[in-house]
């Protein structure tokens, strides 16, 4: 089971760099919560207008994963978001407070 959720992981990784709202939703439950700041999110109604918010003006996403670990059917994962806005590259990776809140830093696929 480990193996399978860090696959599924991976996967919903990938599918932000196509940015298509309809796929990275498919990695969801429709009582799925979806942390972001400030708030989490509840249910895909609420998830898809964030994802459309950062997706819309990047001219590429890019979920760099740097570690993953899971136990059961819990999934810890690393990574560096980057994404291309306005021709300036923006990188998220959760260890900056400062940095523009552009993306999610985890989330969480229930």
């Amino acid at each position: 089971m480990s193996a399978d959720n860090l696959e599924l992981v991976r996967r919903s990784g990938e599918a932000f760099s196509r940015k298509d709202p309809d796929e990275i939703l498919g990695f969801f439950t429709d009582d799925a919560v979806y942390h972001n700041m400030p708030l989490p999110l509840r249910g895909k109604a609420a998830i898809r207008p964030v994802l459309e918010m950062f997706l819309k003006p990047s001219a590429s996403v890019e979920f760099v994963i740097l570690n993953r670990v899971a136990a059961g059917d819990i999934v810890l994962a690393e990574r560096i978001d980057r994404f291309v806005m306005s021709g300036q590259v923006q990188e998220v990776d959760g260890s900056n407070p400062s940095a523009p809140a552009i993306a999610p830093s985890c989330s969480t696929l229930e």
